[in-house]
């Protein structure tokens, strides 16, 4: 995550939706001794004393002097196929009203929600009352709020660019609108497969060419051409772009 580099004076952040909920699973990962924390995160003993000192600072009110907008915090290889220091205020505007990130601690993140620094999967394995898994846990808010948003908004579809595991935590089937998810995949001598981190990033590619663009039909998503990517193949659920 980047709570370092230097923001532009023009953000007008927002606040998470479910903070009471944020703090519920704040509250459990504070109790585990740090052996286990580490077991349950899955990371190194290092990460996770780093982790432990993070959920020990987490604050419930969120400020501009603990927190930084989602957009400029994430730092993973999704996010750093981003550029939004440079979007226009447009821009900045586009991505708040229609992209949503799923986020094991705080649920769902709009583009401009403060967020703290964690580290915390959807697809941990947490006991949180009658959920044994973060995407159990979130998967009724997360679900309803989208489904307001969509009839609210009139979003004619949502596109799906989530990781399998994550999109657990959402139910589509209760969603009013269809859903389509983008595939990526490469093609090596001959041979289309998957691979996971050139898929992380064509994920952030994609984010980045809609948001320039403030696109909101799925022609426009069809034209997506980046970084050797172009449309194969289409159905009424998913689109599928290969890297030749």
């Amino acid at each position: 995550m980047d709570f370092e580099s230097p923001l532009r004076n023009d953000l007008v952040p927002t606040l998470p939706l479910f903070l009471d909920q944020s703090e519920q699973i704040i509250n459990l990962l504070r109790s585990y001794p740090l052996k286990k924390l580490a077991t349950i995160l899955g990371v190194s003993q290092s990460i996770a004393e780093l982790n432990h000192e993070r959920f020990r600072n987490w604050q419930y009110k969120h400020t501009k002097a603990n927190s930084r907008p989602a957009l400029f915090a994430y730092h993973g290889d999704i996010y750093r196929q981003l550029r939004p220091t440079s979007y226009t205020s447009s821009q900045i505007k586009y991505a708040s009203q229609t992209l949503r990130i799923l986020s094991g601690l705080y649920g769902i993140v709009r583009p401009m929600d403060l967020i703290q620094p964690y580290r915390l999967e959807m697809t941990t394995t947490l006991k949180i009352g009658k959920n044994m898994s973060l995407n159990k846990f979130w998967q009724k808010a997360i679900t309803q709020y989208l489904s307001e948003e969509i009839r609210e908004h009139n979003h004619p579809f949502v596109l799906n660019l989530a990781s399998i595991e994550y999109t657990r935590a959402i139910d589509f089937t209760a969603l009013p609108v269809p859903v389509i998810t983008v595939e990526f995949m490469e093609q090596v001598k001959g041979v289309i497969h998957n691979h996971g981190i050139l898929t992380k990033k064509a994920r952030g590619l994609l984010v980045q060419y809609l948001i320039e663009r403030e696109a909101h039909t799925l022609a426009e998503v069809a034209q997506f051409n980046c970084n050797g990517y172009k449309l194969n193949s289409s159905t009424p659920d998913v689109l599928t772009f290969v890297s030749l």
